[in-house]
């Protein structure tokens, strides 16, 4: 202020330019925190994505074939009547019996862990290592009621005449006492969801007074690294279609 006049002074040209170059990094800043925003979101947006494996149907058709029959009899030693056994009493102990060496060697097996090998070779990891804690060890369910093992091993001890043997609990419930029979010739594929591949066949299901009836079963099989297991227990039961509707 000069003799009381005021002056206006304008912006020199270089003032507006840095000016234009803050406003010009601001938005540059802006544009560039939003494309990492992007690609970050994207990215977890794919890692949640589910792909779909690709497969071969008549592969698919071919392994259910292959599976579905090895596992009907295993159905019936886990949840079923199971393994047979002798009343031997010098080998028994408390409830545990030895099984019945006749039916043992009618599947092929000695031990414990040959059984569990049957499985492995139909049943997926996922399946097994349910079984194989349901049926091979003491647990206590969720109302702290102790479930004994339905078999264990038992080692021949000193006795060196006595080899090892499986022990079956005596007084173990089941609940698997239908018959179940597959139609193995009209087997459809349905698709997968991720890397499992879900099928549909015809079950006939009877019942211990023969009453029967015929579901659609659906399974799904995984690849494992030596080939394709099922991931869905093949056993049915019978049920009256007025007191249920989905099984």
């Amino acid at each position: 202020m000069e003799n009381g006049e005021i002056k206006n002074y304008e912006e020199t040209p270089a003032k507006k330019s840095g000016l234009l170059s803050k406003i010009l990094l601001i938005a540059l800043a802006v544009i560039l925190v939003a494309i990492i925003v992007w690609v970050v979101v994207a990215s977890l947006t794919r890692e949640d994505e589910v792909v779909n494996r690709e497969y071969d149907e008549a592969e698919v058709i071919s392994a259910v074939k292959e599976l579905i029959g090895d596992t009907l009899f295993l159905n019936e030693i886990f949840w079923g009547k199971g393994i047979p056994y002798t009343e031997d009493a010098n080998l028994a102990e408390g409830n545990y019996f030895p099984a019945s060496e006749v039916y043992l060697a009618s599947i092929g097996v000695t031990t414990v862990e040959d059984i569990k090998n049957l499985a492995r070779a139909v049943y997926s990891d996922n399946i097994c290592d349910w079984v194989f804690e349901t049926v091979f060890s003491s647990v206590t369910d969720t109302g702290n009621t102790p479930m004994l093992a339905r078999y264990v091993q038992k080692m021949g001890g000193d006795n060196l005449d006595v080899p090892e043997y499986i022990l079956v609990y005596r007084d173990a419930e089941y609940w698997l006492t239908d018959t179940v029979e597959y139609n193995l010739e009209n087997i459809e594929v349905i698709g997968s969801e991720g890397e499992r591949v879900k099928i549909k066949t015809l079950v006939t299901v009877t019942n211990p007074d023969g009453k029967v009836m015929n579901i659609n079963k659906e399974l799904a099989l995984v690849e494992e690294a030596d080939g394709w297991r099922l991931d869905t227990p093949t056993y049915a039961r019978y049920y009256n279609p007025s007191e249920q509707t989905n099984k």
